[in-house]
């Protein structure tokens, strides 16, 4: 089962399982017991969090109606989802199920040191990230979870990067951190990376280019400049390279 990006769910040989959710209401209930699975939700929750429009007998109604949906359309999957009803509230366990989420913060704590021997597990795990959890879902409850895989994620790549650019291993290097500025093109730390790469590759345009998209895209989404630390180093760097175009970038 895949969270990041939008949630899909595969059976044992890899083909896309279709769950045909009664109401958009029932799907994200579904989720957000998956959020927190293994735990106890209670119903006042619930009912707050999806129908809290509705005086407190209808919405009560409009809970169960929408946990017994679930559970029929959960009834094929018995084996692997477990829905409870327990003291005040509703606990779903997961059964027999890789979830890729578990998976990635298995990988990454495991708090081993990056080199030669562990480089490749963090890269799995780094991979394992395809989009921002729950990404295809406009479900506020999911920004405090989202933003906490979005960090973890981001300090991994950074480490790669970090890793492949002491190796001396700059087409990794590079592809990691044009991932970092495509997902995320304010991260200006990635494009420093990018920045360092080109010089060290002796593509003096390519980081006079780099410098300029990051200060126009600064510029316009935040009316900032960037950070101090990135100005210095691209203004050091622009003093030993001369010959650097000073052409802007269309």
């Amino acid at each position: 089962m895949n969270l990041f990006q939008q949630g899909a769910i595969f059976d044992e040989e890899g083909k896309l399982l279709t769950l045909r959710w009664r109401t958009a209401k029932v799907q994200q209930l579904f989720f957000y017991l998956v959020q927190h699975r293994g735990q106890v939700v209670h119903k006042t929750e619930l009912v707050e969090l999806l129908w809290w429009d509705l005086d407190l007998d209808k919405a009560f109604q409009q809970l169960y109606s929408a946990v017994y949906n679930m559970r029929k359309t959960l009834a094929p999957y018995a084996r692997y989802f477990k829905i409870e009803r327990v003291s005040e509230g509703y606990i779903l366990t997961l059964k027999h199920i890789q979830l890729d989420v578990e998976q990635f913060e298995r990988l990454i704590q495991t708090d081993l040191p990056l080199n030669d021997a562990t480089v490749r597990d963090y890269e799995e795990a780094a991979d394992l990230v395809n989009g921002d959890y729950l990404q295809g879902y406009d479900y506020i409850w999911t920004e405090n979870e989202r933003q906490r895989l979005q960090v973890q994620w981001l300090q991994l790549s950074y480490k790669l990067i970090a890793w492949h650019y002491s190796q001396q291993e700059w087409e990794k290097a590079t592809a990691r951190s044009l991932d970092v500025c495509s997902r995320y093109p304010l991260e200006e730390e990635a494009s420093l990376w990018l920045m360092k790469i080109f010089a060290v590759k002796g593509k003096r345009a390519s980081v006079h280019q780099q410098y300029v998209r990051l200060k126009e895209l600064m510029q316009t989404e935040l009316l900032e400049q960037p950070s101090p630390f990135i100005t210095e180093w691209y203004e050091q760097w622009k003093q030993e390279n001369k010959e650097v175009p000073t052409y802007e970038v269309t």
